[in-house]
Order: C-alpha cells, then structure tokens, then sequence
C-alpha cells in the first residue's frame, strides 16, 4: 500500500503546486500550505470520527521516547546541530520506536526484510538502536559533505518523509488496532 500512497499523493500535490505557483508567483507556499493542512484536517476528522480508538497511548509514547533519542543525538553529536538534521533523526526514531512497540506490545509483525532479520535475531529493540546509529552516520556524511545545502536539504527533506510518513501510518494503525 505504501507505493500506492506516494502516487495518490503525487497526483494531488503535483497540480495542486503547479497551480499555486503560476497563480501566486512568489508566494505560491502559502496556499499550496493552505491547502495541505485542510487536507490534512479533513482527513484526520474523518479518521478519528470513523474509527475506534484501542490504543491512544501509542503515539504520545512514540513521540516521547523519540524526543528523548533526539536530545540525546543532539547533546553528542555538534555536527548535526541545524533543524532539517534534527527533524531527520527524530522522523527515523519515531520510525524506529513505533516499529518497537508493534512488534514488542501489540502482537505486529515487521514485513521489510532487513528490519525483520534484525528484530527476529536481534529482539525489537534492535530496530530502534540501529536506525540511531545509521542516522548518525547519514546524517554525518550529508552534513560535512562539500555538496551546496539546497542539495543536502533536499536529501534530508526526503529522509524525513521516508521516516515519518510510516512512523505516523504505523502509530496510527495501532492507534486504531488496524
């Protein structure tokens, strides 16, 4: 389903910025922001309003405890100290985290093949505790790389959706017991 998603996406966002940015020049974030975050409103009405909720606890928790993760990366790591790098780290401990409590509390199996391996030899905390130390290394090489920081902002908006976007899908699924 995730693939799917990235279309569905795509085919929403792709027109409507195309159209905020011949419509509003300049400006073209701020409908184009606009309508994302109705979107995003509609949606998550819709879902809470539809659903049951069985584990509310869930998220808080995987919020926290990535926070938690994210000062500690923040307290050891001087090189990594601008918002993009941080957001980075804390979408794939939140990944990371959501990932523990499903496999660990709530009876969910991982069904990527490295993540699996991991948590299936290693226990689910593996995960986690991996990704922390991936993350160090990624984020070390993007941020003393010599390539221009529109590039390395770019790559590190993309890792951010590629952590928080199955984080948030994860938290929500156990949220709702899906």
């Amino acid at each position: 389903m995730t693939p799917l998603i990235y279309v569905i996406v795509f085919l929403i966002c792709f027109p409507t910025l195309v159209i905020s940015i011949k419509t509003y020049k300049r400006e073209y974030y701020k409908p184009y922001a606009t309508f994302g975050s109705v979107l995003t409103i509609i949606s998550v009405v819709l879902i809470f309003s539809n659903l049951e909720i069985r584990n509310l606890w869930v998220i808080p928790l995987g919020f926290a405890l990535s926070l938690l993760l994210t000062l500690v990366f923040y307290c050891i790591v001087p090189y990594c100290r601008n918002a993009f790098s941080i957001l980075v780290f804390f979408s794939h401990m939140f990944d990371g985290i959501e990932t523990y409590i499903g496999t660990k509390y709530l009876g969910y199996i991982e069904i990527h093949v490295i993540p699996r391996i991991l948590i299936e030899n290693l226990g689910p905390i593996s995960l986690p505790l991996a990704k922390f130390f991936v993350f160090l290394g990624v984020l070390y090489i993007i941020d003393t790389s010599k390539e221009p920081e529109k590039l390395k902002n770019y790559l590190k908006l993309i890792l951010i959706v590629l952590g928080l976007a199955p984080g948030l899908r994860d938290g929500l699924r156990m949220t709702f017991g899906v």
